[in-house]
């Protein structure tokens, strides 16, 4: 088994709110430590005139707050914070005492001069504007002298936690300051309705009412919601009603959670052994604010303690936490397993000969950066040293890369997506110091990165391929906080980035970043001790990683709206012949069960009976969040094959030298489409070979041909794939070339955009002497 992670010293940022708190109950879940909290309140009205109180302290907590002219115990006019919760603040120090954990506050500064869902600081820090508070700048600031306060008196804490749940808005922020202090951001409610989806959005207030956890209304902005539902519990069974029928009109995600700031809440009471007594038993007054807003302000906030409660850190605190595969993805992890055969033993030699220099080792490798093609491939210019280092490579790529794009009147935010390639995953680091220095902004490029071994030339240990879109303001997925829903980005690259497939085209395609199988919540790699199905199955562990890693790739993808794949390629860590093609398999049927067309009904004909319980009860869940549409990928109503049964995107297996982590498989997947229709076709032609054209939206055409290993070999690949066609006299505009770098025939035809392979696959385990991509116009 693999050791388990080291725990986290963690700072819990809290608002008083459900969220907050139950965020913290999931990092003690997992065996982390809460070292301190912290907290932002609203600065002084101009009324207000109470002495100021920089601090105070009990037995259990102290509570630190900068002089700003009122204490931070008393309410203040809400000044309706787009970053933070301030209504019920005054009962913070309360909250502080009934965990029993000491408390860190500081004065919200400034307002939201910074939009947008992505966030970087203004110039000098805080900013300059003036939008908004008498410091101006923007209020997301105000948390690095709260975070640098409670660094100073905990050196040790390494981490940060928060209570996202939905918003992009409020997690890349926080992420911003997070990296700049050194810490790693938590957010293990990110994404959790989708996860839970079963459960569906009411599910997160079932939770927390499992726990124990009192929490109340204390704010309502929208959402049908009004004066009369200040103070409910709304993790209550009759809270949840009675919020749930009255959001659920309105529809939208998030609503019964609060996510469009249909309403604030703040606990007031939790479970034995992390809560002791009761909060805000004091004096509280309903406001009315403009647009049918109210809150509840208090004058300040008690803890009434009942006799033999303990708080703070005794007892063990148990939180529902998701299965490592949904249930879908649990059925793919069955159908993999019951396909694996006796494992074969590996041969790592077999293929490519390493008496021998493989032939793309010995080929001409050279930068192509053409004005019209959207993909370039950047290859080290000659250096001094000989061979070079990674180093050397990179930094000779990066001046390279810069040159053409100011030649070309492209900058570096339009880079799409990179896929490095390197001899040695050991020099990753180094390569990886340099390629970081090139994206400094918000929502760098997607990326994959593999090493191909001594594939590549000794004059370049670094090759970079990259794709271009000069499109204004495109959407990306930069998840930074570490989750239960995918891995969060630990390098200068996003999830995905969306960009047109082509320039004016309308037609929008998503490049997703390589997905390894490491288990979100730790950043560790799976191991079969995880899941219960794989240490069943000898060899199990592989079948896991292959269908963890798939499972990230969906979720991406989901999250970006994508609602079919042109292709997906699992990258398999070098492991010889035999194995290869069973992995190649193994994958494939991954690939192959998440395209199953299920049609409720199909099977017999018959129609569904209909339950009278269900059409009233059901109705209810639904006005609770319990039965949204969900998405689907793919989204079958989209997608037209020529032949029943047809309709699945290509897939092919590489297997290069080592992958990130040491782990065995790696998935890509091809352009995923967003909303668009799709009519998929194929033409096979034996031995592997074959073309699978994907028509996206009846504008592009995404083409992938498929050359057999013994028709590459016999023939080469320009004749094989273009044979026949009038002056067509190289492979011009391949998106991606991958070649078995054994096969003689194959190099010097096709330049740039290459993956050299040591072998490859298609779904069926046949073995491929090259896989081209294309994109082009449907004329």
């Amino acid at each position: 088994m693999a050791p388990q992670p080291k725990p986290l010293n963690v700072i819990a940022l809290i608002s008083g709110g459900k969220d907050s708190i139950y965020s913290l109950l999931h990092v003690l879940s997992l065996g982390h430590r809460v070292l301190a909290l912290g907290n932002l309140y609203p600065q002084a009205a101009a009324h207000v005139t109470s002495t100021p109180s920089t601090t105070s302290t009990s037995t259990t907590t102290s509570s630190t707050t900068a002089a700003t002219g009122i204490t931070a115990d008393d309410d203040a006019p809400d000044p309706d914070s787009h970053m933070y919760q301030t209504a019920g603040h005054a009962l913070i120090p309360a909250i502080a005492r009934a965990l029993g954990l000491p408390l860190f506050r500081a004065p919200i500064v400034g307002g939201a001069v910074v939009g947008g869902s992505t966030y970087a600081p203004l110039p000098g820090g805080s900013g300059t504007g003036k939008e908004k508070g008498e410091g101006g700048g923007d209020e997301t600031e105000s948390l690095l002298p709260l975070l640098q306060a409670i660094k100073k008196a905990h050196p040790s804490a390494d981490a940060v936690s928060a209570g996202a749940i939905l918003s992009t808005y409020q997690r890349t922020r926080i992420e911003s300051v997070a990296a700049r202090m050194g810490l790693v951001p938590l957010a293990f409610l990110w994404q959790y309705p989708s996860i839970f989806k079963e459960d569906g959005e009411a599910g997160l207030l079932a939770h927390m009412e499992e726990v124990g956890m009192e929490a109340r209304i204390v704010k309502v902005a929208s959402g049908g919601l009004g004066e009369g539902d200040l103070w409910v519990d709304v993790v209550s069974q009759s809270g949840r009603e009675r919020v749930g029928r009255k959001v659920g009109r309105f529809g939208g995600t998030g609503g019964v959670i609060g996510e469009g700031g249909e309403y604030e809440t703040v606990v007031v009471s939790g479970g034995k052994g992390w809560w002791s007594g009761k909060v805000g038993e004091g004096e509280r007054r309903v406001v009315s604010g403009e647009g049918g807003t109210a809150w509840v302000e208090f004058e300040k906030g008690e803890v009434v303690v009942g006799e033999g409660e303990g708080g703070g850190e005794g007892g063990e605190v148990k939180v529902r936490k998701p299965a490592l595969l949904e249930k879908s993805f649990e059925e793919t992890l069955k159908a993999v397993l019951a396909a694996m055969e006796p494992a074969a033993a590996e041969d790592q030699g077999a293929g490519i000969e390493d008496t021998a220099a493989p032939f793309s080792a010995s080929a001409t490798w050279k930068t192509t950066a053409h004005p019209d093609s959207s993909t370039w491939t950047i290859v080290p210019s000659s250096i001094s040293s000989n061979p070079p280092t990674a180093a050397e490579a990179m930094a000779s790529i990066s001046t390279q890369l810069s040159a053409l794009l100011t030649t070309h009147n492209l900058s570096i935010k339009d880079i799409v997506s990179t896929t490095l390639l390197l001899t040695s995953m050991s020099t990753f680091a180094s390569t990886n110091s340099v390629y970081a220095s090139l994206f400094s902004a918000p929502n760098p490029p997607s990326r994959a990165c593999v090493s191909v071994g001594s594939l590549l030339p000794d004059s370049a240990p670094v090759v970079m391929h990259i794709s271009l879109s000069s499109a204004p303001a495109r959407r990306a997925l930069h998840v930074q906080s570490r989750s239960y829903w995918a891995p969060a980005n630990i390098g200068p690259y996003s999830q995905a980035q969306c960009a047109p497939l082509l320039p004016g085209k309308g037609v929008e395609g998503v490049s997703i970043a390589g997905q390894i199988p490491l288990v979100p919540a730790t950043m560790e790699v799976v191991t079969a001790a995880d899941q219960a199905l794989a240490q069943e199955k000898e060899g199990g562990e592989v079948g896991l990683q292959i269908v963890l890693a798939l499972q990230h790739l969906w979720r991406v993808g989901l999250a970006m709206d994508v609602s079919f794949f042109a292709s997906g390629t699992a990258v398999m860590a070098r492991c010889g012949l035999e194995v290869a093609r069973g992995r190649a398999r193994l994958a494939g049927v991954a690939w192959e069960n998440r395209h199953r067309r299920v049609v409720e009904g199909e099977e017999d004909g018959e129609e569904e009976d209909v339950d009278l319980w269900e059409l009233t009860n059901r109705r209810g869940e639904e006005m609770m969040g319990g039965e949204k549409q969900e998405k689907m990928l793919p989204e079958w109503e989209n997608v037209e094959g020529e032949e029943e049964g047809l309709g699945v995107s290509p897939f092919w297996a590489a297997e290069v030298e080592e992958l990130p982590r040491s782990v065995d498989v790696e998935w890509l997947a091809g352009a995923g489409v967003v909303g668009e229709s799709v009519k998929v076709r194929s033409v096979v032609s034996g031995g592997g070979s074959g073309v699978h054209e994907c028509v996206v939206g009846g504008k592009v055409v995404i083409t992938t041909m498929f050359v057999g290993y013994e028709e590459a070999k016999g023939k080469g690949l320009v004749r094989v794939l273009l044979g026949g066609v009038p002056g067509k006299e190289e492979l011009g505009g391949a998106e991606m070339v991958y070649l078995d770098a054994g096969i003689e025939e194959l190099w010097g035809e096709v330049g740039g955009n290459v993956v050299p392979c040591r072998s490859l696959w298609d779904k069926e385990g046949t073995r491929l002497g090259a896989v081209v991509v294309f994109k082009s116009e449907v004329l």
